[in-house]
């Protein structure tokens, strides 16, 4: 790639008559790279060549920016952007607004390309936004249209349950730790989430506080707990508050332990409202609704979510890659090198999409039977038979999505296995 001056104007101090007559073509393409406050975007022509380097600040500058666009035409311009968090929505969605045309770039693919551009290996803001713009011109991104809000919606409560699920074990995590110390017995007879042991820890305290107040405690645990909790728990439970082999607790370690439970409820109650939201959107949603008979609601909700409806995607291995979970290997020579999956997209889907597989697994003999012979074969090593499960578990869910009846038979060459379909 040639080589180009890299100084950098100002967005005020800039004309655009300055490069009308030098850019080639019918577009302009603007690599526009993100940061928090400062851009820099590469005005560039139809070949990716840089006519010159802008830089402004955002928001302050935002319309700025748009305004220059639309002065040269919204019909002409291409910008092409990164996924940065969200720093660039914003600035996309103002994009849209006015007619102008966003491309989505693959970061790594832009790390890739940083020698290519000038023999150094080297990467900064102005000379990726001249990479995006000379990349874009070779065909290499994608056109990024905004999301409808139904996805955005479902997105939402999908961050809801994320954000009380991870309070929810911080808070149980905490709580853990005090029962260990000061009542260790309790969590052998009620899990530690449960309902009926997070009342009693907030309203009656540790050990000492239940040991003193039976009657209540006894009375509070069968209210709570109700059918799901029998009297020999609740009586195993009582006499280890007398009995019990933990540190006594101090007049503020018995607060403590009290307020640590009253923060686990709540966010047992956060956790617990957000995945009946995602519940509730079921059936609203074709595709959603399909999905969630075979992996379960709230994991077909994620994946819609991350990933997008499955109807968008052309082939099922077109979903595979969305979702990170194409195979990639590196070998040369004599060398062969393990095969690996990419790991590109969404971290979140992939984590539910392993427990789906895991589900699988457990509870269909055909998924167990493959599972455990693969492993076999791997020398004992049961995460690649998981993983390969999960890719076989999404290109199903592609078929599902259509309308297709999910059946693991066809995922696996049962004739192998010694297993009764």
């Amino acid at each position: 790639m040639k080589k180009f001056s890299m100084s950098v104007l100002e967005i005020k101090s800039f004309n655009v008559e300055s490069i009308r007559g030098r850019w080639s073509g019918d577009r302009v393409i603007v690599g526009l790279d993100i940061a928090k406050r400062v851009q820099y975007a590469s005005m560039s022509d139809d070949q990716g060549v840089p006519l010159t380097v802008l830089k402004w600040r955002m928001p302050e500058e935002l319309y700025v920016f748009v305004a220059l666009l639309e002065s040269i035409g919204s019909d002409r311009v291409e910008v092409v952007m990164e996924p940065s968090g969200t720093y660039g929505d914003a600035i996309r969605f103002a994009l849209h607004r006015s007619g102008i045309a966003v491309f989505r770039m693959s970061p790594k693919r832009v790390f890739d390309a940083r020698e290519v551009y000038d023999g150094i290996p080297s990467l900064h803001d102005k000379k990726a936004s001249c990479l995006l713009a000379r990349m874009h011109a070779e065909g290499l991104t994608r056109r990024w249209e905004p999301e409808p809000e139904s996805r955005r919606e479902l997105h939402a409560m999908i961050m809801s349950l994320d954000w009380a699920t991870r309070s929810y074990r911080t808070e149980i995590s905490r709580l853990e730790a005090l029962l260990a110390r000061h009542w260790p017995e309790a969590s052998e007879h009620l899990k530690l989430g449960s309902l009926t042991l997070l009342t009693v820890l907030s309203q009656i305290g540790g050990p000492s506080s239940v040991a003193s107040r039976m009657a209540e405690t006894k009375t509070l645990m069968a209210e709570t707990g109700g059918p799901l909790v029998k009297g020999a728990t609740i009586t195993a439970l009582l006499a280890s508050a007398s009995s019990t082999v933990g540190v006594p607790t101090a007049a503020g370690e018995d607060a403590l332990l009290r307020e640590a439970a009253t923060l686990a409820l709540s966010a047992r109650g956060r956790r617990r409202d957000a995945a009946a939201r995602v519940r509730s959107c079921l059936g609203d949603h074709e595709s959603l609704m399909r999905m969630g008979a075979v992996v379960g609601p709230t994991t077909a909700a994620v994946l819609i979510s991350e990933l997008g409806d499955p109807l968008s995607y052309g082939h099922a291995k077109a979903l595979e890659k969305a979702a990170g979970l194409t195979l990639k290997e590196k070998s040369s020579g004599t060398h062969q090198g393990r095969r690996s999956i990419t790991k590109r997209g969404s971290s979140r889907a992939r984590q539910w999409l392993y427990f789906a597989a895991l589900r699988l697994i457990k509870d269909d003999p055909v998924a167990r039977a493959w599972c455990a012979r693969k492993a076999q074969r791997d020398g004992g090593v049961k995460k690649k038979a998981v993983i390969a499960v999960m890719r076989k578990l999404l290109r199903a869910l592609w078929h599902v999505a259509r309308g297709a009846r999910f059946d693991s038979t066809k995922l696996f060459d049962i004739a192998r296995l010694d297993v009764v379909a």
